[in-house]
């Protein structure tokens, strides 16, 4: 303040714990299903697939060939690498940037071959129906243990605020217990989404117990 310096905190959700990046929020889970259950739905997705890729390879121009076979193999890629992938964000970074823009090219393209095929719409249709909700559900699964594993940070924080916490996202009492430092200026968080924005607009709003000090005093 004598110098007329301020603190800013940058993107306080992305934390560092064991040297691995630590996502300070809770996760959807819009799916509960189990292993087996995600197994089938891989075969399901391989069936069809297979189905679509049989049928309509001869159309497909030889320079998009192999681009949209691979695709369209999401099934080969999940078998492959879901063993691979560490996180709840590390899985919604490759549906969103590869899994889902490359599903959904794949379909355009192939609906493009034969666009007046009831039969074709009907089929690639189903494999998008279907390839969703294997996302879905492996997402659901990684979010399942993400959310288990805030149990104990949850546990940590909710004295600090007023009726226990125990309703309160970990985003929101993550970013709260940040700025209610009078040292800290400024937080700025990556708001990509609105939903993102309204998280923040409630945290800020949030009461405290006014003790917030000996949290970040404590092992």
């Amino acid at each position: 303040d004598e110098n007329k310096l301020g603190v800013l905190v940058n993107r306080p959700l992305n934390a560092i714990k064991d040297g691995k990046l630590f996502r300070l929020a809770d996760f959807d889970e819009t799916e509960n299903r189990n292993e087996s259950e995600i197994k089938e739905l891989v075969e399901q997705q391989l069936n069809l697939e297979k189905e679509i890729i049989e049928e309509y390879e001869e159309l497909i121009p030889q320079h998009q060939k192999s681009e949209l076979i691979e695709f369209l193999s999401l099934s080969k890629f999940l078998k492959v690498n879901l063993n691979k992938i560490s996180s709840i964000t590390h899985f919604n970074e490759i549906k969103s940037q590869y899994l889902i823009p490359q599903i959904n090219h794949a379909l355009k393209e192939i609906h493009y071959l034969d666009p007046e095929n009831k039969k074709t719409i009907s089929k690639l249709n189903q494999l998008a129906v279907t390839a969703n909700i294997l996302l879905n559900s492996i997402g659901s699964k990684y979010a399942k243990n993400k959310n288990e594993d805030n149990l104990d940070t949850h546990e940590r924080l909710n004295k600090y605020f007023n009726n226990g916490g125990n309703q309160i996202p970990l985003s929101q009492k993550a970013l709260k217990i940040v700025s209610e430092l009078p040292e800290v200026s400024c937080v700025l968080v990556g708001m990509r989404k609105e939903e993102y924005v309204h998280d923040v607009i409630s945290a800020n709003d949030l009461e405290v117990e006014g003790k917030i000090k000996e949290f970040w005093s404590s092992d």
